[in-house]
């Protein structure tokens, strides 16, 4: 696995969850990569450290299937999170060793300046990353610090309007906190929602809604782990596919559209 090959797997499992969310985020972001060679990433720290199989622990592996399908996003696309061994103290930004600056990668403390400087010093330190696990903090509190302004997310799904469809997506959340966002939907009537097996209500864009529509869940979820469906149940004439997929983070004051 990428998580155990990235990371001594002693550490604190809020690390490896980290890890996990930041890797998983960074091969989304990179698909296509390297297509003329014939795959998409490489099995290195060029890319991302995989030592197959057999590298492989239970807790590493309880930290993927945790954070199964969880990705960073930032403005509402997926980023490449990039991630290296040790700042040596601070990060830095991308600007400074690429040809331009990301907004969600800033210079901030690497928590790490115990450890000698290795890699390119962007993005999540993992020796931080491991330092802020044993201070008791979570994946969340430690991807919000060395990615700014980010939210995590479910990895979000494309719904063709024109064909009849069932999609059930898991996640899990902390604290009951979550929202719904879809994007497109102000001219489909043809898309209901799920939240662990209730009734389905139909999704309604209401007039002036802006592109990307906010749900909140918390009244739907529960701690732990959560199902959400999304169903079309006819055959619509306008093609107009829609983009859902759940933000894990803190409930803000979103007008509630349930």
């Amino acid at each position: 696995g990428v998580v155990p090959s990235e990371m001594p797997s002693r550490w604190n499992i809020e690390a490896h969850k980290a890890q996990a969310i930041a890797a998983r985020s960074y091969a989304i972001a990179n698909l296509n990569k390297r297509n003329s060679h014939g795959y998409d990433l490489k099995d290195t720290p060029q890319d991302q450290a995989y030592g197959g199989a057999s590298s492989e622990t239970p807790q590493t592996t309880h930290a993927v299937l945790s954070t199964k399908g969880e990705v960073l996003t930032y403005n509402d696309k997926i980023i490449p999170a990039y991630y290296q061994a040790s700042s040596g103290g601070k990060t830095i930004q991308a600007g400074e060793i690429w040809d331009h600056d990301l907004p969600y990668i800033q210079s901030v403390d690497g928590f790490d300046s115990n450890v000698r400087k290795k890699g390119h010093g962007v993005g999540m330190s993992q020796f931080g990353a491991g330092y802020l696990s044993k201070k008791g903090k979570t994946f969340e509190e430690i991807l919000s610090h060395y990615y700014t302004g980010i939210s995590i997310a479910t990895i979000p799904i494309t719904i063709e309007s024109d064909k009849i469809c069932s999609i059930t997506q898991k996640f899990y959340t902390r604290d009951e906190n979550a929202k719904l966002k879809v994007e497109n939907l102000k001219h489909n009537d043809n898309l209901s929602v799920s939240i662990n097996n209730s009734e389905f209500i139909a999704l309604k864009a209401p007039k002036g809604a802006p592109n990307t529509l906010t749900y909140i869940l918390s009244p739907y979820i529960k701690k732990g782990e959560n199902f959400i469906t999304f169903q079309t149940t006819t055959n619509s004439a306008i093609k107009n596919p829609v983009r859902v997929y759940v933000e894990l983070s803190p409930q803000d004051d979103t007008m509630r559209y349930y």
